[in-house]
């Protein structure tokens, strides 16, 4: 048999628990999570530096941002200029 078996991948594990981790920290209050406890499920110390963002997505992600920014800037500029109006 030469089938791959799921279960056993090192990275699917991490998933689900990763999975898990956000759920359990989401179920008190969805709206201010709470990650105390995390390195225990995830087997390993909270990183938090971000080494392990590559900084093309960095810059990707900054760049959305700021683009979404613009366009909420002059819609509420538009807004604005109408009276108020929504």
């Amino acid at each position: 048999m030469d089938g791959l078996k799921v279960k056993y991948l090192h990275s699917f594990e991490y998933l689900n628990r990763r999975r898990q981790l956000l759920e359990d920290a989401h179920r008190t209050d969805p709206s201010k999570p709470d990650f105390d406890g995390a390195e225990f499920y995830m087997g390993e110390p909270a990183e938090g530096s971000g080494v392990l963002v590559a900084p093309a997505l960095r810059s990707h992600v900054a760049a959305e941002f700021a683009k979404q920014s613009a366009i909420d800037k002059e819609r509420r500029k538009a807004r604005e200029a109408r009276g108020g109006e929504k």
